[in-house]
């Protein structure tokens, strides 16, 4: 059976916005996410506030190939970029004083990638 990657078409609009953006800005960090997005919706990382809190190190803005969940709270505020959001994850984000955007919208905005870390 041939691979035709995602049905979801929010997911296949970011896919190929990040390409844009990868071609565009000549980054491979934005190819990298795109063939992240990608793969089998089951292999989607849904990452807790939580997690995102112990594993940025410092860094301001973070990337995450899948779904934000609202699981635990952040401790700073953080710019936080991801395929989706839960609601929970938004106000909790927002509350801190941190920013949400979509893929898209954060490869028109980020031109420094040295406070960026990307979570799974």
């Amino acid at each position: 059976m041939r691979r035709t990657g995602p049905t979801n078409r929010v997911t296949r609009i970011e896919m190929l916005a990040l390409k844009r953006a990868g071609r565009r800005a000549d980054r491979k960090m934005w190819h990298a996410l795109a063939s992240e997005l990608d793969k089998s919706s089951r292999r989607t990382p849904c990452v807790n506030l939580s997690s995102i809190d112990r594993k940025r190190d410092g860094k301001t803005t973070v990337i995450v190939p899948g779904k934000v969940l609202g699981g635990g709270s952040l401790g700073s505020a953080v710019t936080v970029a991801a395929l989706g959001f839960s609601s929970t994850a938004k106000k909790k984000i927002e509350k801190a004083g941190g920013r949400v955007f979509t893929l898209s919208e954060l490869s028109t905005e980020l031109k420094d990638f040295s406070d960026t870390v990307i979570i799974k």
